[in-house]
């Protein structure tokens, strides 16, 4: 029960920053070239600082065992939401039904899911969290890439480890393991730079929904359809599974707010970079976000009565 109603305090004010962001972008404050400067700052800078600096540890071998156990959930966990979407998602020529099932597979696990770990368990959520982030991106440029673009395999690859994120995780986790920190002198600036993750994604996902007009969000039932699924389906079978686990509550928790979180992301890049409905996967995107205020407490809430 705590956990739940810290989650939904956190949600209470990300909501807050995400007001903010869109009313930024609606006075013209953030024109389209600025919020596109603001996510490359986010995606280049911001966010793998935050992943490398959580890895500024001293070496314990239960966290290690702890993050090898979140990343075997979360890809499971993913894997599931890919089989799910083959299910409730028919091929059809009426709609784009891959921005669909792209909807349902992928959260918004490092604009949303990395805030909320950050603000629920500190560095250390941020540190299990890079379980999740590498088992998304494992099979987001692998399996989500062969759905859209068939491309050789070595190119696969090299997406798969090219990614700022996934280089942070490599470098960070060779310091950790060979036990080299940085002096406080660096790391401390380092941190204070990944620590305006999660405020600045929420300031360019509050942006990024006033992209389209409210209406059209709310007006799409279609949309709702897809909403459902991903944002409460999809979470409830992952709890059911994670209550047979033997591992800790905050682990399960994580992977559980991870796939909780809203559309990803990633959903409306791959639509834009594919030549897929971009604005779609953009609606998606803003609606599942919004609605994201009250499923994510619910998901909270209830796996605090089965787990």
């Amino acid at each position: 029960m705590e956990i739940a109603t810290r989650t939904s305090m956190q949600i209470l004010q990300m909501l807050v920053i995400l007001a903010v962001g869109a009313y930024a972008y609606k006075r013209n404050i953030i024109h389209d070239n600025g919020l596109k400067s603001l996510t490359n700052i986010l995606l280049e800078i911001v966010s793998p600082l935050l992943i490398f600096t959580s890895y500024q540890r001293d070496y314990n071998q239960e966290q290690v065992e702890g993050l090898i156990i979140t990343f075997v959930l979360s890809f499971i966990s993913i894997v599931i939401g890919i089989i799910i979407s083959l299910v409730v998602i028919k091929k059809s020529d009426k709609r784009d039904y891959l921005v669909e099932r792209m909807a349902v597979m992928y959260s918004n696990c490092g604009f949303i899911g990395l805030p909320l770990m950050q603000a629920i368990y500190g560095q250390l959520g941020v540190f299990y969290c890079t379980g999740f982030i590498t088992a998304f991106n494992l099979i987001c440029w692998s399996y989500g890439v062969s759905m859209l673009e068939k491309l050789p395999l070595k190119e696969k690859v090299i997406k798969i480890i090219s990614g700022r994120n996934m280089i942070a995780i490599f470098v960070g986790l060779s310091f950790y393991f060979l036990s080299i920190r940085l002096p406080s002198i660096i790391v401390l600036p380092l941190s204070a730079i990944g620590n305006m993750n999660g405020t600045l994604a929420l300031v360019i996902v509050g942006a990024t929904i006033m992209q389209n007009p409210l209406k059209s969000l709310f007006n799409n039932l279609r949309g709702y359809y897809i909403l459902i699924i991903h944002n409460l389906l999809l979470p409830i079978v992952i709890l059911l599974l994670l209550r047979f686990v033997n591992t800790t509550e905050m682990i399960k928790n994580i992977v559980l707010i991870a796939m909780a979180c809203p559309v990803g992301a990633t959903t409306t890049t791959f639509a834009l970079k594919f030549n897929k409905d971009g604005l779609y996967a953009s609606s998606l995107l803003g609606l599942s976000t919004i609605a994201c205020i009250i499923t994510i407490p619910i998901v909270i809430f209830l796996g605090s009565l089965v787990m």
